[in-house]
């Protein structure tokens, strides 16, 4: 190689060498961890960021030496989400950063009354915006308030609620996370219809916003997931509650850990059997013209919890637990399919695995799917395994070895 080539090669490499030519120093950045949607009374759409203060995150861990909230909320308002975007950065001293937003709160009348398609757009679009960033809806408050709450342990209530929801969904089967993308496929789908978890305040409104409520051991305010909304054609029409909720996600496959209670000797809830493994399996059919869907949902899980003489140590009293349970998750789902029938609304996706697997019916009825819906046949089959007995076999409530 020659003199001349090796001066060229060492005056390129320098220039492959420099700092990214777009960095951004953290001194120089609003930190976004949520987003709260709410309308006016003049119909503008009122946005609430809610951005970390970062001085006070990072000072006393442990909870000591904080004289200042570590979150702060800013509101705007434009005709548009864009517009109210753009009209925030009137209030913020530096410019607003948006990768590390995790949730995405929106009003519940909001909800009713104008539906998904006026907000969901800009966070799908933007480029710095999160498409895997949480979506709830906020019940019986303000967006804004929801994100106003201060909360203890986890200092930042965008942190906290993205962590509970997922805590809930593993260990409860009572809710289910859906981040943007999820939103999205939904609304975009011509036979499911979109669910999405509630967030509640419970406590004292007024109280739940001040430092002060972090630091008793009983705050007066807490955030609590509350619930699933139902949605129809991109608006808010209901809520499932409690076992509702779980009735749902037997059916999507959605259960990943749950506590199922039946009764013992007469008594109500005397077992507790918690759920280590779920699955659901979706089928249809066609039956003299019409459609007929089979469910069929698999449990496997272990007694947590016994509070009568029962004998677990005989093969007979564990399947007639198993069978107790098989009838308990049968009547939830069919309760929960039933309310979705009453209001035309798959929530399901019944549709999307007719259209899978019987493409040219659903190609001829995809647009009365809703009617058809209502009436559709749903058989429901459940099996359930009980595999072991935690730590022990017999409560100390059997007699039968004394």
């Amino acid at each position: 190689m020659s003199k001349r080539m090796d001066l060229h090669i060492l005056l390129i490499i320098p220039l492959l060498l420099t700092s990214c030519w777009n960095a951004k120093e953290l001194t120089d950045l609003t930190i976004v961890s949520a987003v709260g949607i709410d309308e006016t009374e003049e119909g503008e759409l009122l946005v609430s960021l809610q951005v970390a203060n970062s001085s006070e995150v990072a000072i006393g861990q442990e909870g000591a030496g904080r004289d200042a909230t570590t979150t702060l909320v800013y509101t705007s308002t434009g005709n548009t989400l864009a517009e109210a975007m753009r009209n925030v950065l009137e209030t913020l001293p530096r410019q607003v950063y948006f990768p590390h937003m995790t949730l995405i709160i929106i009003n519940e009348k909001f909800a009713e009354t104008k539906g998904l398609d006026r907000v969901i757009d800009w966070f799908e679009r933007d480029s710095q915006a999160r498409t895997n960033a949480n979506v709830m809806i906020a019940r019986e408050a303000d967006a804004r308030e929801v994100l106003m709450v201060q909360t203890p342990i986890q200092r930042i209530s965008a942190t906290k609620l993205t962590d509970q929801i997922e805590v809930i969904e593993k260990r409860l089967g009572e809710n289910m996370v859906m981040d943007v993308d999820d939103v999205v496929r939904d609304l975009s789908s011509g036979g499911k219809e979109l669910l999405l978890s509630g967030v509640k305040i419970q406590g004292d409104n007024k109280s739940a916003i001040k430092k002060e409520t972090i630091q008793q051991s009983v705050p007066d305010a807490l955030l609590e997931i509350n619930g699933m909304g139902i949605f129809k054609d991109e608006k808010l029409i209901g809520w499932l509650e409690d076992e509702e909720v779980k009735g749902a996600l037997w059916v999507l496959g959605q259960i990943e850990g749950a506590i199922n209670n039946v009764e013992c000797d007469g008594k109500k809830d005397a077992i507790a059997i918690e759920t280590k493994k779920a699955n659901s399996d979706i089928r249809s059919k066609i039956n003299n013209g019409n459609p007929v869907i089979d469910v069929s949902i698999g449990q496997e899980g272990i007694l947590d919890e016994i509070n009568c003489s029962k004998d677990i140590t005989k093969h007979k009293e564990i399947q007639e637990l198993e069978k107790l349970l098989e009838e308990n998750i049968k009547k939830i789902v069919e309760k929960v399919i039933t309310k979705a029938q009453e209001s035309e609304t798959d929530i399901f996706g019944f549709g999307e695995v007719l259209h899978r697997q019987n493409p040219k019916y659903w190609k001829e009825n995809e647009k009365k799917w809703p009617e058809m819906f209502a009436k559709l046949e749903v058989n429901v089959h459940v099996s359930s395994y009980i595999r072991r007995s935690g730590m022990r076999n017999n409560s100390y409530q059997n007699k039968t070895n004394e």
